[in-house]
């Protein structure tokens, strides 16, 4: 006997993967974002979620340039507002633009099983 979403609760159906990090940094590099402090919950190979203050300051269809560091890695790239949730958290989806190949490269190594930031040693 099957069970369906009622039953079981949500399923995740994404093809990209999705991961908790810890170790990756992003800050705003312009207005509204510069000096807010971004919490980074959650990256995929090519966005990320950020909770806090971000949510009410970023607009859905809106790109962002931002500082993302991984490690001694610092990559400068630009990413636009393609969510904003409330529910079950507060925070909001950014994608990197599709000409941000470096920051993609970034975000797929810190994807890695065994990525461990290069200073960590």
């Amino acid at each position: 006997m099957g069970t369906n979403d009622d039953e079981a609760g949500p399923v995740e159906r994404r093809a990209v993967p999705r991961a908790p990090i810890r170790d990756l940094s992003v800050r705003g590099v312009d207005p509204p974002l510069v000096g807010v402090a971004l919490e980074v919950t959650e990256v995929g190979l090519d966005s990320f979620f950020l909770l806090g203050d971000a949510t009410r300051l970023c607009v859905v269809g809106r790109p962002y340039r931002l500082c993302l560091r991984y490690g001694e890695r610092v990559v400068h790239c630009v990413a636009e507002c393609v969510r904003q949730e409330s529910e079950p958290r507060h925070g909001v989806a950014l994608r990197l633009l599709a000409e941000e190949g470096v920051a993609r490269s970034l975000l797929a190594d810190v994807l890695q099983p065994t990525s461990v930031p290069r200073d960590a040693d």
